[in-house]
């Protein structure tokens, strides 16, 4: 093959043996070179479409389950043919994995699974409690927030979702931490709007006592604010640093 030459049976043995590896290192590796080869004519997808369940094998590892590289490929051997619709069923089990470091990773994805025609909204709204156990109000699921915006406008998150962790929100503005605040603050701002957290409701939300660290974004909130950008309206938002 080095030499250009059309690989021969031997070769592609080889190459499709590499598919199966039990070394996640050597796996990925190996499914990384399959997109190319199928582009130049030297593998074909229904060749390489047995061992697609050895490829999704990565994402049920800690180690890969959130690379963007893996979820990457996956798009690319959609768009060759190798995952298909028919392969929906991997993924949904992702979204329910018991160990939640998969089961982030495969939420964080989660619109790319929908755009790619993987799964469904509807399939997934079904899965959204495995989802809520991700949104905690804690700085490692920031990140998990941030995907509320998105899941709303597939339809598989609604307003009346987002009104019912309200809690959850407000645990957000708690924190004494300025970054997690201005995170938290960040991802309000996103969400307000006329069918979901309003200014009055974000105003209810900050009603706790002996909090004197939130007090100027609470009379920033108060106040009249005139029409801005989503961006020049977090600005108005924004805590002052304690």
């Amino acid at each position: 093959m080095e030499d250009g030459r059309p690989p021969g049976t031997a070769d592609k043995q080889a190459l499709l043996a590499g598919l199966s590896s039990r070394n996640e290192k050597a796996l990925l590796e190996a499914w990384r070179s399959i997109p190319k080869l199928i582009r130049d004519g030297l593998l074909t997808a229904g060749e390489v479409k047995p061992y697609a369940a050895h490829f999704f094998n990565l994402f049920n590892s800690p180690r890969y389950a959130d690379s963007t590289e893996l979820w990457r490929l996956l798009r690319q051997l959609k768009r060759l043919g190798v995952v298909t619709r028919r392969h929906g069923q991997h993924f949904l089990d992702l979204l329910k994995a018991q160990d939640p470091q998969i089961r982030r990773g495969a939420w964080k994805h989660v619109t790319h699974l929908v755009d790619l025609e993987l799964v469904t909204p509807s399939q997934v709204r079904s899965l959204t409690n495995h989802l809520l156990e991700l949104l905690q109000p804690d700085k490692n699921s920031v990140e998990m927030w941030r995907q509320v915006p998105q899941l709303l406008e597939r339809g598989i998150l609604t307003p009346t979702d987002v009104k019912q962790l309200a809690e959850r929100l407000r645990n957000f503005l708690k924190t004494k931490n300025t970054q997690e605040r201005h995170d938290a603050l960040d991802l309000l701002d996103r969400l307000l709007g006329p069918d979901l957290l309003d200014l009055q409701e974000l105003k209810e939300l900050d009603k706790t006592p002996n909090r004197t660290h939130h007090r100027n974004s609470h009379e920033r909130l108060a106040s009249p604010q005139p029409a801005t950008t989503p961006r020049k309206r977090h600005a108005n938002l924004a805590c002052t640093k304690t």
